[in-house]
């Protein structure tokens, strides 16, 4: 009996155990993501930055020999649902990108703009700079 109670209460722990592992593991999954192909380039001469692309972002070129920082600004909306919303980068122009804001929750139809940042560090090589502005919205229970 002693024995039975104990493999059953060890079965329990190990059957939580496991929920809570594969639960944080796979986390849960965004019924949508949006991705944004991001650009800039590194030039030397005169520097022009336009933005003509509605499915991507564009930083438009920089100088070669200074901090240079490009602001581009969408505007993050949401359907029938509340959601929240997570902003995340990739590449290596990922690396110089932030966000004004991230990580926020949208009310059925409502838009939240956002400034996108890319300082590109004095010094970078000639040369175009390539990433992906990944945005995915989780369904608020």
């Amino acid at each position: 009996m002693k024995n039975t109670k104990m493999f059953l209460i060890t079965a329990v722990i190990l059957v939580l155990l496991f929920i809570v592992a594969y639960t944080t593991v796979n986390g849960p999954k965004p019924i949508e993501i949006k991705t944004y192909d991001m650009d800039v380039s590194v030039a030397s001469g005169k520097v022009v930055g336009v933005n003509v692309d509605a499915d991507a972002i564009h930083f438009g070129k920089v100088p070669v020999d200074q901090t240079a920082e490009s602001m581009r600004g969408i505007n993050v909306m949401n359907g029938e649902i509340k959601t929240n919303v997570q902003l995340r980068t990739t590449g290596i122009l990922g690396k110089w990108v932030s966000v004004s804001h991230n990580n926020f929750t949208l009310e059925p139809k409502q838009t939240q703009a956002i400034n996108i940042t890319a300082t590109i560090p004095a010094g970078t090589p000639l040369g175009k700079y390539t990433g992906t502005l990944i945005i995915e919205f989780f369904k608020v229970e």
